[in-house]
């Protein structure tokens, strides 16, 4: 079978199901079975939803269900640094009221932001249960046990019938590419800048933004509003990226934090155009011949913020950050 799908092209396409969702009562067998598949077939990728953090190392893609990865989070991690893929699952019955979902009795917005916490968290993919598995006679009247989780379109005569759910299921994939593409922005000029930008974070600005629609794996907006105006704050910044002065801006540490009010202070790092005057919060700060720029920033409770403005022949620009004052 793997020389087959190697000679194809489909190797890199495929995953590999073991045995859906082991748990620590049957690890032992699941790693048995798993290490003997891979023994002959040693270059198929295996994935399975689980509920066990035990099958690193037999295992290629992890699918923890949300719950069950915000309870072990820092063991998934641990795993995906070592190597591991590590994507993530819903289901209803479960969830419902405590995570975001995508079942018929939860706020649409729930199908959306599941992508947005793909991109905050590092989740490489969602294993999605299930597109058009019609367990029940007559599906547009019975959503079945899961609530609809089982189906996010319906039969139809000659194809298939839509949903709500479908579609908001696609923007948010839609969203995650945004916040991708300015990510890839961002890699693309730390890469072209050398080893003095070392400090450049190309995920930062994507997961700061990000940050304001999902709060934590189960802390996460239900006002479209707030969506919108994130998945609006990523487009404008892509639009913007390459136009003159070129600007870029981190601070550490980032945006939306939690800081106490004490007069606390933080860094903002940065890069311009040579020949650019840049100023924060009033002051004039210098610009090294590779566009290098640094300052101490004092966040007070009636100034939550920091302001960078850019200045060149070519034009103008301002950056705001915004920090959670306690």
């Amino acid at each position: 079978m793997e020389n087959h799908l190697r000679e194809k092209g489909w190797l890199k396409k495929t995953l590999f199901h073991i045995k859906d969702e082991p748990t620590t009562r049957n690890a032992r067998s699941w790693r048995k079975m798993s290490a003997y598949m891979h023994s002959l077939a040693p270059d198929l990728t295996r994935i399975d939803a689980v509920e066990t953090t035990y099958l690193f190392g037999d295992l290629e893609v992890a699918v923890p269900k949300l719950d069950y990865l915000e309870s072990n989070f820092d063991i998934y991690k641990k795993g995906q640094q070592q190597g591991a893929e590590l994507w993530f699952y819903t289901v209803g019955i479960y969830q419902s009221g405590k995570f975001p979902n995508k079942t018929i009795d939860m706020p649409l917005i729930g199908n959306r932001v599941l992508h947005w916490l793909n991109y905050r968290y590092d989740l490489t993919g969602f294993l999605h249960w299930g597109w058009n598995q019609w367990i029940s006679d007559d599906p547009f009247e019975d959503a079945g046990k899961h609530v609809g989780d089982g189906w996010h379109v319906y039969p139809a005569k000659n194809g298939l019938l839509n949903s709500l759910r479908w579609e908001q299921m696609r923007n948010g994939i839609q969203d995650y590419e945004y916040l991708w593409m300015l990510e890839n922005e961002i890699r693309h000029l730390k890469d072209s800048l050398g080893t003095r930008f070392h400090w450049i974070d190309p995920t930062q600005r994507g997961k700061e933004i990000a940050s304001k629609v999902v709060k934590s794996l189960r802390d996460y907006t239900r006002d479209p509003q707030v969506l919108y105006n994130a998945r609006e704050e990523v487009l404008q910044e892509l639009m913007d990226f390459n136009s003159a002065p070129g600007l870029y801006v981190q601070t550490n540490p980032p945006e939306n934090t939690a800081v106490q009010v004490n007069g606390w202070v933080g860094e903002v790092f940065g890069w311009t155009e040579p020949g650019t005057n840049i100023e924060i919060d009033g002051d004039q700060v210098p610009v090294d011949k590779q566009g290098l720029f640094m300052y101490n920033v004092k966040i007070l409770q009636d100034k939550n913020y920091v302001t960078i403005k850019a200045s060149s022949v070519d034009g103008n620009k301002e950056v705001k950050r915004y920090f959670d004052v306690r």
